[in-house]
């Protein structure tokens, strides 16, 4: 019969065990390491801003102006969460705490509100009401979904033409990186919530076929009967690090706010 003594000196974990917890944390480590990223994209297509004019019954400013082509916008990305800032203007989805959050710095104000979003619950004009399902956008030409490549990433490219009852008509073109670890989150589900919001939840980002992936390019043509105008935002530069918390928190001493899309622009 063998001693104790001679089965703990024969004992496989005795001999492998330090080395075999260093092995299996060190994938674990790297995972994490570039779990997070930040995204600088810039504005392109035509300016075609209007002047700013604030409404005699408005109760506030614009946080931020509409954007023009050379804009510089960062987005952060986490898991379960996304942050996308242009000049003052911050809006942070949250998945786990079920909100989205629309920060202005100029103000230091905030408006929040729950996710999912109820599109039907936003502050509307009785215009907008009596419109109903003609602003609602349709598919008028076959979608396509491809695979490309923007600068060093590969992507699919989803592109189709929409229009609604008021004759509106976008071609649109959507291409989104779907193999980036390092930039793992809802940032793809905050661009469609804005998008609704935008158009007060007619909109037509239900036809995109993707649901995870980085948005690398985002390009709207709206169609004129003798030209067109483009908005686009394209992804510049991803850069891969750990992110702190407080990136995806509101700051201390901001004032919420009810939400009023002309205060808190979605775009």
């Amino acid at each position: 019969m063998r001693s104790r003594k001679s089965a703990k000196r024969h004992s496989p974990w005795h001999r492998t065990g330090l080395p075999f917890v260093l092995i299996t944390l060190v994938p674990m480590l790297a995972t994490a390491a570039y779990a997070d990223a930040t995204l600088s994209l810039k504005v392109g297509g035509d300016d075609i801003a209007r002047p700013h004019r604030v409404d005699d019954n408005a109760v506030c400013e614009p946080c931020v102006p509409p954007p023009r082509p050379g804009d510089a916008i960062t987005e952060y990305v986490a898991p379960g969460r996304a942050r996308r800032d242009r000049g003052p203007m911050s809006i942070i989805l949250d998945t786990h705490a079920g909100k989205v959050d629309f920060l202005c710095d100029a103000t230091h104000r905030y408006s929040e509100l729950a996710y999912p979003v109820k599109y039907d619950k936003l502050p509307t004009t009785d215009f907008q009401r009596r419109l109903g399902d003609m602003v609602d956008f349709q598919v008028t030409a076959p979608a396509t979904k491809t695979p490309g490549q923007v600068k060093q990433w590969k992507v699919d490219v989803f592109e189709t033409t929409i229009a609604n009852g008021l004759r509106e008509q976008f071609r649109i073109q959507v291409a989104v990186a779907g193999s980036l670890p390092d930039a793992d989150g809802p940032l793809l589900g905050l661009l469609e919530i804005l998008h609704e919001v935008l158009h007060h939840g007619h909109g037509w980002s239900r036809f995109i076929p993707f649901t995870t992936g980085v948005p690398i390019v985002w390009e709207e043509r709206e169609r004129q009967p003798e030209t067109e105008f483009v908005y686009r935002e394209e992804v510049v530069k991803i850069d891969s690090g750990e992110l702190q918390a407080v990136r995806f928190r509101i700051p201390e001493g901001y004032t919420r706010v009810p939400y009023d899309p002309v205060c808190m622009p979605a775009r």
